[in-house]
């Protein structure tokens, strides 16, 4: 009897050690990939959210496009149009520290340091964002059924700023009617950060292009038109 009990406790034990590597191995193959994409879209959503707040509360409010371009003129007429090298470093600079260390804030749970509004914040659980989790996902988007939202497990979401921040000036000029041009400035930005689940944790790029300027250039109406501008030479360097 004694050995007969001995023999069912190992294999008890052996088929609990199987059910665990089959259960890890069905969360490797099945789980993990849907839940790393959930948790990706949620990064890129508030990562998203703090870029562009960033750039509109620290830049957008006081910067005007004449402070980001050096305007010269030859008999009353727009000659050329080029960066304020320094202004333009001084932006990017701004733009830079602000999104580096809104991220680092939110990675740290200091959520009354973040620089969002209150309707932004009012999205996302405040006690999961002081824990620096910035979501966290119902097992049953799995199997995609909304009825078990409440009542399966939730997998914690975080994030991990990856190296710096990387930002560039890109403009756009199109023309505007005639012997008009349209400049648009832009500010794009490649945050690189890494998604932690419990089980699994994986790199992603959140790439987004913020518009930081607009202004029409106006030339000088010619006396004959046709199929074109004939307005003054603008260099403007497009990076």
């Amino acid at each position: 009897m004694r050995k007969y009990n001995i023999r069912l406790n190992i294999v008890l034990l052996a088929i609990i050690i199987l059910g665990v590597v089959l259960g890890f191995a069905l969360i490797n193959h099945e789980v993990t990939p849907v839940m790393l994409k959930v948790a990706k879209e949620e990064t890129n959503k508030l990562s998203t959210i703090i870029i562009n707040d960033a750039i509109k509360k620290q830049v957008v409010e006081g910067l005007s496009f004449d402070k980001l371009f050096i305007i010269t003129y030859e008999n009353g007429e727009v000659a050329t149009i080029d960066f304020d090298s320094v202004m333009v470093s001084r932006v990017l600079s701004t733009i830079t520290s602000t999104v580096q260390m809104n991220l680092k804030y939110l990675e740290e749970g200091q959520v009354e340091m973040l620089e969002l509004s209150d309707n932004v914040l009012a999205h996302y659980n405040q006690d999961n964002l002081k824990k620096g989790i910035i979501y966290e996902i119902p097992l049953s988007v799995v199997y995609n059924n909304p009825f078990l939202t409440n009542l399966s497990p939730k997998i914690p979401v975080r994030i991990n700023l990856i190296g710096s921040l990387d930002s560039g000036i890109r403009t756009k000029v199109t023309n505007y009617g005639i012997n008009n041009a349209l400049i648009e400035v832009y500010v794009d930005t490649t945050v690189n950060l890494e998604v932690i689940l419990p089980f699994q944790s994986e790199e992603t790029k959140v790439k987004m292009s913020v518009p930081l300027a607009i202004k029409m250039i106006r030339g000088k109406v010619p006396e004959y038109y046709s199929n074109g501008s004939m307005g003054p030479t603008i260099s403007l360097p497009n990076t």
